[in-house]
């Protein structure tokens, strides 16, 4: 709590620097401010001497495809991996898999409560995840704690009107308090160092359907020997929501599970890709570890395809059901697809599962 008005001017104490009441008095001033303003203008004039030499060509950044995989390829350094989920369990011994299935089920819950958009549960999901990676034998009665508080973070950081802060408390029915949630945070925050911008499965997801649909659109378009290549078309999603919405429906269901911690992001949202439409994988990704995931996958699409994907509400358009987290997936339906994998284990045991 501030003690004082934000509007409050704030004094600052120069030692060497004189009073007002001094250059009041008629002492003799400076030339500080002269010289820096003296130094200012060569290096202003400095620039602009350098702009004018150089041609224009050289003034527009230039991007490539490489640059623009960059910022998806970079997050898979060290700050931003998650350990595997054996790794994982063992630094925990009173963690067990099913704590993290409950865990997410109920921020997906509490997502939809609050109807908070869908990367603001994969960005709590990883939080927690990257969190536990770097902690250990940390006590089962902090795992709603720290869920919450994970949420808190993700919310203020993806939710123009975040839920506030009694809000969070409140869900938990008395089990976190305000100032709990609040002292986590900075715990959170401070094993996270501060790295709180991963490339999600969902931005993942949406990466790749983008890829996708300006492969239509260019095919389409030196089909009709036409170039329409807009800035607007660009950045104008080419891909439906129905789409996108039923490839999250699939990755939620596998993020239940633990064993999704196995596989990076990008795998898991080119693996429900597939099940959902069949597209050719950008060469950039790792095709080993995707085959590995679909295969992983396959149990879990097909309950998915056994009890349906979700319906669109009359009052609900695909492109918010596209960007807002529904609670369409449980537990019941997890441990449907974990009974068909054993099935398929049965039937094929060097199946991976």
């Amino acid at each position: 709590m501030r003690s004082r008005s934000p509007l409050h001017p704030i004094e600052f104490n120069f030692p060497n620097r004189p009073c007002l009441a001094t250059l009041a008095s008629g002492s003799p001033k400076t030339e500080t401010g002269l010289h820096l303003r003296e130094s200012w203008k060569r290096f202003r004039d400095t620039i602009d001497k350098t702009d004018d030499e150089q041609p224009p060509k050289h003034k527009i950044a230039k991007k490539s495809a490489h640059d623009l995989w960059q910022p998806f390829i970079s997050k898979n350094r060290k700050t931003y991996q998650r350990e595997k989920s054996a790794v994982l369990l063992s630094k925990h011994p009173t963690y067990t898999s099913r704590m993290r299935t409950i865990l997410l089920d109920w921020l997906i819950e509490v997502c939809e409560v609050y109807r908070l958009h869908r990367e603001t549960f994969y960005l709590s999901a990883d939080f927690f995840d990257r969190y536990m990676s770097r902690t250990i034998n940390v006590p089962k009665t902090k795992l709603q704690l720290i869920g919450v508080t994970c949420l808190f973070i993700a919310a203020k950081i993806e939710e123009i009107y975040p839920p506030k802060l009694q809000e969070f408390a409140y869900v938990t029915d008395g089990a976190c308090a305000e100032d709990d949630i609040l002292t986590m945070e900075l715990v959170v925050l401070k094993q996270l160092n501060w790295s709180l911008t991963p490339k999600t499965p969902n931005t993942w997801s949406k990466l790749l359907l983008q890829i996708d649909g300006r492969k239509n659109v260019s095919a389409e378009a030196d089909k009709n020997n036409t170039n329409n290549q807009s800035v607007h078309s660009l950045i104008k999603p080419s891909y439906c929501g129905s789409t996108h919405s039923k490839i999250m429906h699939l990755v939620d269901l596998c993020m239940l599970d633990i064993n999704s911690l196995n596989f990076s992001y990008a795998s898991l949202a080119a693996s429900a890709s597939y099940f959902v439409q069949e597209s050719p994988l950008p060469p950039e990704l790792d095709h080993e570890e995707v085959g590995r995931c679909i295969s992983w996958m396959t149990p879990y699409a097909q309950a998915v395809n056994a009890t349906g994907y979700p319906q669109i509400r009359s009052s609900t358009s695909t492109e918010d059901q596209s960007n807002y987290q529904s609670h369409s997936v449980d537990i019941k339906l997890l441990e449907l697809a974990h009974s068909t994998a054993e099935i398929l284990r049965e039937n094929d045991p060097m199946m991976i599962f």
